[in-house]
């Protein structure tokens, strides 16, 4: 829902202050209206992940349930190049492919615009860069192939409909 705080490019040295951050993000008046207003406990159990980043060339969002439809038998993946930020935040528009999760066969595809790559810079923070790459295709057909397995690995895992972030580095 975007009430939270991802922090990218943090070296080592600047760990502690983004964790402060983002634990501090939980008492923000918009986190705050937004648990109230949806039900949620005002005191929320939080955790945050610290990972290593990587610098990825394609990155993206998968869908096991077509949000449009709805239709638990076709999944969604979103692709851009660079970080996957731009996708997850909407300041892209992605490569989308529609995917029967039965036979693996592809329903639709939209080539993006693909107007913004974001990619970690050399020591801190990341560099965004606005070319519009609209003639090239984000994933090869391997790397949508094996998102689309990854997919219903992940859904059968937790037995319900899931979004997983992805990165190729």
């Amino acid at each position: 829902a975007g009430i939270y705080e991802t922090i990218l490019g943090v070296p080592r040295d600047g760990l502690e202050d983004a964790i402060r951050r983002c634990f501090s993000v939980v008492f923000n008046p918009k986190a705050i209206v937004y648990r109230h207003l949806h039900g949620f406990d005002d005191h929320p159990d939080f955790a945050i992940l610290v990972q290593r980043q990587l610098d990825s060339e394609v990155s993206g969002v998968c869908f096991s349930l077509d949000p449009v439809s709805n239709d638990f038998d076709h999944a969604l993946v979103e692709a851009n190049f660079g970080l996957g930020v731009s996708v997850v935040d909407g300041r892209s528009d992605p490569d989308r492919y529609l995917i029967d999760k039965v036979d693996g066969s592809r329903l639709k595809e939209t080539r993006g615009r693909k107007q913004l790559t974001v990619r970690l810079a050399t020591h801190e923070g990341i560099l965004e860069h606005y070319d519009e790459r609209s003639d090239l295709h984000a994933l090869t057909d391997t790397q949508l192939e094996e998102l689309t397995r990854l997919i219903r690995r992940v859904e059968t895992l937790f037995a319900r409909p899931v979004d997983i972030e992805w990165a190729y580095a």
